[in-house]
C-alpha cells in the first residue's frame, strides 16, 4: 500500500474541506507543501482565477 502524508491512513476519518478549515482555524497544519510547491499552487490558482473572471484581474 502506497503512504503519504496527504493521505489519511486506512481506518481513519476522511478529511473533510471542513474538518481541515477547523484545523487550520486552531493552526494545525493540514497539507504540508515545500515553498516551491506553494508558489506553483499559488501560480495556478492566480492563472485559474484570471481565466475565469469576467473582468480582469487587477
Amino acid at each position: 500500500m502506497v503512504s503519504s502524508p496527504w493521505l489519511a491512513p486506512p481506518g481513519s476519518p476522511r478529511w473533510t474541506p471542513a474538518f481541515i478549515s477547523h484545523l487550520s482555524r486552531l493552526g494545525i497544519p493540514v497539507i504540508r507543501l515545500t515553498e516551491a510547491e506553494t508558489n506553483a499552487d499559488l501560480d495556478t490558482l492566480e492563472q485559474w482565477l484570471q481565466s475565469s473572471s469576467v473582468t480582469p484581474a487587477l
